[in-house]
């Protein structure tokens, strides 16, 4: 499996990660996410689907427009108020950038896998602790191999579905344990 580096085949691909939400959302709500920006929080269309209870926004970073940064949610979020961002997928779109997280993959039958490093909110090696997905190995054009939590595959009509699992695994990754309280004698 190949790590897709080509911007334009980057884009491509983004191009239909987007349309597939864009065109299965039932609802479009915005609500306030959290990117960053110097206003912090700020009101952002979303495209929710219902039946998978997940959320989908792209932005081109304005900060750095190399990075294809998309967001996840579960649940139906509201208008005007925050919502949790469970995951991000962030490609680059230059070929020596390998610090944003996401991948795009091709395998041997030409489908498009999408990977993730691992990189969220607490660590990659917890993540990769608790991890229990599909795994992918995928080669950079310099040979170099990397592990990657398989996504989804966008050539497959599963692949919102697949999203939805693992952006909710993320999630529960991401659940810090509650503590039960000590019972006193």
């Amino acid at each position: 499996m190949k790590v897709l580096e080509d911007s334009s085949e980057i884009e491509k691909c983004q191009m239909k990660l987007k349309s597939k939400f864009f065109f299965s959302a039932d609802k479009k709500p915005r609500p306030l996410l959290p990117w960053k920006a110097p206003i912090g929080k700020f009101a952002y269309e979303v495209n929710y689907v219902s039946n998978l209870r997940i959320w989908a926004c792209y932005i081109l970073n304005p900060h750095k427009s190399t990075v294809h940064w998309n967001g996840f949610g579960v649940g139906e979020p509201t208008s005007g108020k925050a919502a949790a961002l469970n995951l991000k997928l962030a490609f680059a779109n230059e070929k020596d950038d390998r610090t944003k997280g996401a991948v795009f993959v091709e395998n041997a039958e030409g489908d498009i896998l999408i990977g993730h490093s691992g990189d969220v909110k607490v660590g990659k090696e917890l993540f990769w602790e608790k991890f229990t997905g599909k795994e992918i190995n995928a080669e950079y054009a310099d040979n170099t191999t990397e592990k990657f939590a398989y996504v989804a595959n966008l050539s497959s009509t599963e692949c919102l579905r697949e999203i939805a699992s693992f952006v909710k695994n993320v999630a529960l990754i991401k659940k810090p344990k509650k503590t039960k309280a000590k019972k006193e004698e």
